[in-house]
């Protein structure tokens, strides 16, 4: 069993989470968030998961909003089981490919969902597209 657990500064995971419903119904019924707000720690929510992580057997996705804030510091702590891996850059297209693609998901299908997540993020203009795995800049 994959569980997945998704967490932001503010209510970003919320609305992801929320997206993800209506899209796929009630495969996200068991994805959970965690938001953190102002005068919070992070940190205190991780501390409260850790013992179910450590000794957890399911494989453990954590989706986090973005990479270096405090939400990922703390959760980053977490890597060091075997059964954990840490997601950043949180958007609705790796969400759906975590959700969708089912227990079996190996590396390769990370690195697949990694791709598509990131193929997804475009610039439209004028005639053009520039996406962001364009070797030009902006």
């Amino acid at each position: 069993m994959t569980r997945i657990i998704m967490a932001s500064h503010g209510d970003f995971s919320k609305g992801i989470k929320n997206a993800l419903s209506m899209i796929v119904g009630e495969l996200a019924v068991n994805v959970e968030t965690y938001s953190l707000y102002p005068g919070e720690s992070a940190g205190d929510y991780v501390r409260s998961i850790e013992e179910n992580v450590k000794c957890s057997e399911e494989r453990i996705f954590l989706v986090v909003d973005v990479v270096g804030g405090s939400v990922y510091n703390e959760f980053f702590t977490l890597t060091k089981y075997a059964n954990v891996r840490l997601f950043t850059g949180m958007n609705l297209p790796l969400v759906l490919e975590l959700v969708t693609n089912g227990e079996d998901f190996s590396d390769e299908d990370i690195d697949a969902a990694l791709t598509n997540a990131r193929d997804g993020i475009c610039c439209f203009y004028g005639n053009r597209v520039q996406r962001s795995t364009d070797d030009t800049d902006f």
